[in-house]
């Protein structure tokens, strides 16, 4: 719990206060006869319990919101307006209220990120499957008392696993995790971090033990999420800002530009690639699941090993050495970082099944980068087979990524069956539309067909053995986003399953 004093007096010193409304009347200053203490804090008015602290935000946000928090117990509220209200609840005004949640949920939660290490990986691609294998790199090292925070999952205690809903949570379910992670005395939180979570200040107050930047490439422009690449790419390189050092991928575009950025902010850094720049560590594959790795610079941890992965392909062993590195700040003993390393799977994520001869992966690839890459693995781990593609597009999410994957499956694929992903409020036949255009390839058969389920089970079935069947762009999701509602969703991976097993798929549609 916390006074409202100690409230104003934060939002003071972080510039973010512009007034208070105590009894209809403004102040600037709490005295001792105003304070009052609140127990709970929360942004969702069906959360709100007695003497809560109630935040006034999001941009469809409701004055019967408010109310609602009212008749169930609020003390007061946090916005970036007054309310014309007939209560004398007392209002506090900011001037971000983004900042403000974040400020004042850290402090409600007492500073959590304070009694741990924490991890925080950026990137176009590869952020969650980075982060479960550094995840189980400390796992292996702390007897499982390691946090991990993605878009699949939230793990905040020794078996203690919550859903997730967004890449990067609000900063008041941040600081909540974060909080329960020490409650169940973890040592590390490795944390998935979103360019919109630099955004919308959604991890505002948060240092990092230690930044890693895996690469950029054109991609969430447009729509709700960035304008502009410019704007994506500042908004990634905030995490220099925010850690204490940084690991850097030599391979990614930009590379000397962000190089440069670092250096700027004068926070020590560690680079490694595949060679091909002259970085500090260097991996390099032996196959699609085996590669080495060694140090090139004296100055950092020394490493000359060869690692073992369960998921395959180069890309991973690009997200595997980023996790290696982290272990051996860290000072995570070398058999532990193996056994991390070679035990990680992830939901959803180059998920693989075989059955009549018809090769079926699931897989989360969204743009032009990760289908690229996953496509080109296939290839060269099937070279002789006929590639069929499941890809949707996605609404508010900007042409740049519908371009892209239209792209990739006219560079790598022989078939392609267009459907529905998350359309949001845009029209699905429109955004299938747009993907299909940019299919510029006429060597590639494409199939139109809106229900999900119904192309899934197109693609395998009409599959010949030999083949290999790519679901991609849902992963382990099982919702879709259509309309402005959250629609369930069976997922790719038990409507693949049902479809190899010859099981009927009529209710799932």
């Amino acid at each position: 719990m916390l006074t409202l004093s100690t409230a104003i007096q934060l939002l003071k010193e972080e510039n973010l206060l512009r007034e208070f409304i105590y009894q209809g009347d403004w102040h600037y200053r709490v005295t001792e006869s105003m304070d009052q203490t609140y127990q709970t804090i929360s942004y969702d008015s069906r959360d709100v319990e007695k003497d809560g602290l109630f935040i006034c935000k999001g941009l469809q946000f409701k004055e019967s919101y408010l109310e609602s928090a009212i008749e169930k117990g609020a003390i007061a509220y946090v916005a970036e307006s007054s309310y014309n209200l007939t209560t004398d609840i007392t209002a506090i005004v900011v001037n971000d209220i983004q900042k403000a949640m974040a400020v004042l949920s850290r402090a409600f939660f007492d500073y959590p990120d304070q009694s741990l290490t924490l991890i925080g990986y950026t990137g176009t691609k590869g952020k969650t499957t980075s982060v479960y294998m550094a995840h189980n790199i400390l796992a292996q090292a702390c007897d499982g008392y390691a946090g991990r925070l993605t878009s699949i999952d939230n793990v905040v205690g020794k078996n203690i696993i919550k859903s997730s809903k967004l890449t990067t949570p609000e900063s008041m379910d941040l600081y909540r995790l974060l909080h329960e992670c020490v409650q169940n005395n973890l040592k590390y939180a490795v944390i998935e971090v979103s360019s919109q979570a630099y955004k919308l200040h959604r991890v505002y107050g948060l240092t990092f033990d230690i930044g890693i930047f895996l690469n950029i490439s054109p991609d969430h422009i447009g729509g709700v999420e960035h304008p502009t690449f410019d704007d994506y790419m500042g908004c990634k390189v905030q995490l220099f800002n925010n850690s204490k050092q940084v690991i850097l991928n030599g391979n990614s575009d930009f590379y000397q530009f962000i190089k440069q950025k670092v250096r700027a902010s004068h926070i020590p850094m560690i680079t490694y690639s595949d060679g091909s720049v002259e970085t500090d560590y260097v991996y390099q594959s032996i196959n699609s699941r085996m590669f080495t790795l060694n140090s090139q610079n004296d100055q950092v941890p020394v490493v000359h090993e060869q690692f073992s992965l369960r998921i395959p392909g180069e890309f991973n062993q690009d997200n595997a050495t980023s996790a290696i590195i982290t272990g051996l700040l860290l000072d995570i003993p070398i058999e532990a970082i193996k056994c991390g390393i070679e035990e990680t799977i992830v939901p959803g994520r180059m998920e693989r099944f075989e059955a009549d001869g018809k090769i079926v992966y699931v897989d989360y690839a969204h743009n032009y980068l990760s289908f690229k890459e996953l496509l080109n693995y296939i290839h060269e781990e099937y070279p002789n087979s006929r590639i069929s593609v499941v890809a949707a597009s996605y609404g508010s999410r900007g042409k740049v990524r519908r371009q892209g994957v239209g792209q990739a499956i006219s560079e790598e694929a022989d078939c392609a069956y267009i459907t529905s992903g998350d359309d949001y409020h845009e029209d699905p036949n429109k955004l299938m539309d747009e993907i299909i255009e940019y299919i510029d390839n006429p060597q590639v058969k494409v199939i139109k067909e809106r229900n999900r389920v119904i192309a899934i089970e197109r693609a395998i079935t009409e599959a010949r053995a030999g083949d290999v069947v790519v679901v991609a762009g849902k992963g382990h999701e099982q919702i879709m986003h259509h309309n402005g509602k959250d629609v369930p969703y069976a997922g790719d991976i038990p409507i693949v399953q049902k479809v190899l097993n010859h099981e009927s798929i009529e209710e799932l549609i």
